[in-house]
């Protein structure tokens, strides 16, 4: 049986690469989780890269809502996760309830639509978020472990 989620480290990227593909369960959402903990800690790497654009999402809303619980390494403000979708994807509402949940939680994820913009968004230095974050009324939060947001990506 072909696994439906795959987690490698990127020597050439530096980052951690999740490839998910067909059907995904929670318990592969688990699986790959624990993997990358432990990938996150051996190369000391908090930028993950989540691959989602063959896969299905077939997980239940509390699993979505409890996922990030799992991360225990770096500190929430630290791991920076860029999920790359389809631009019509099935699921679509549950990779951004999953965004949104991972922020409410301290995490910086963003979701694109191709690996290009994905992956530079990881290497910034200092990335702030294409979307917006209610938590924040300010503009200039650039040591804010969170960081700013605004409308134009700016």
């Amino acid at each position: 049986m072909t696994p439906r989620a795959e987690v490698i480290f990127s020597t050439e990227d530096h980052l951690i690469i999740i490839t998910y593909r067909g059907k995904t369960r929670a318990k592969d959402l688990r699986l790959a989780a624990s993997r990358t903990q432990d990938l996150i800690a051996s190369h000391s790497c908090p930028k993950v890269l989540v691959d989602v654009r063959h896969s299905v999402p077939a997980v239940p809303v509390a699993d979505i809502y409890h996922l990030p619980d799992m991360y225990t390494l770096p500190a929430p403000g630290h791991l920076r996760i860029a999920m790359v979708t389809p631009r019509a994807a099935e699921g679509c509402q549950d990779y951004r309830f999953y965004e949104t949940v991972c922020r409410n939680k301290g995490f910086r994820v963003e979701i694109f639509e191709d690996m290009a913009s994905a992956k530079a968004w990881l290497k910034d230095q200092h990335p702030k978020n294409k979307g917006i974050d209610l938590r924040e009324t300010s503009r200039d939060t650039a040591s804010d472990s969170v960081g700013g947001h605004d409308r134009d990506g700016a």
